[in-house]
């Protein structure tokens, strides 16, 4: 009796194992250094690494922001290598999706988990990818706003030199 009970057991436990569908995961870890670079990530003041905490948790969360997504889906698509993912691919996605920090560092662990093995890796080389565009831009503009306040500071001050020649000449 006992035997008749675990060898059925067994076999309705194999079948449910082997019926189900294949779920696979992929990884990838993504570095963020703070605004200042890694001179900054290195400094041992508290304001500091109280600031830096909190613009690291804030970028963990863009990775998967909807902004962020709505760009890898539509790179995806445009490259073809969107699967049917229903009505709200951006949602589909965002549930696959998941941004983890590991402690002590300034590195996230991307992962993301579902049936399509291909997609997966594609998926997160691809969030890395635009959120290291994301970055560049962000920086870019950061950089050329800057450029452009140092241009005007650099002309009021000629303005200012001028006008004191003028009076010194004038003198």
């Amino acid at each position: 009796m006992f035997c008749g009970t675990f060898f059925l057991a067994c076999a309705i436990s194999l079948t449910y194992v082997y019926t189900r569908p294949a779920e696979y995961r992929a990884v990838s870890r993504v570095l963020i250094l703070p605004a200042g670079g890694v001179e900054e990530a290195t400094k041992e003041t508290s304001p500091a690494l109280k600031q830096d905490a909190n613009s690291f948790l804030t970028e963990v969360q863009v990775l998967t922001s909807r902004t962020l997504l709505q760009e890898v889906v539509n790179r995806l698509d445009s490259a073809g290598e969107l699967p049917s993912l229903g009505e709200d691919p951006v949602d589909a996605v965002q549930r696959m999706l998941r941004a983890e920090p590991v402690e002590g560092t300034q590195v996230v662990q991307l992962s993301a988990e579902g049936t399509q093995r291909n997609f997966l890796s594609r998926l997160v080389n691809t969030v890395a990818d635009a959120y290291r565009g994301r970055v560049a831009d962000t920086y870019k503009s950061r950089a050329t706003g800057t450029y452009a306040d140092v241009g005007n500071e650099a002309e009021a001050l000629q303005k200012q030199v001028a006008e004191k020649r003028s009076a010194l000449d004038a003198f």
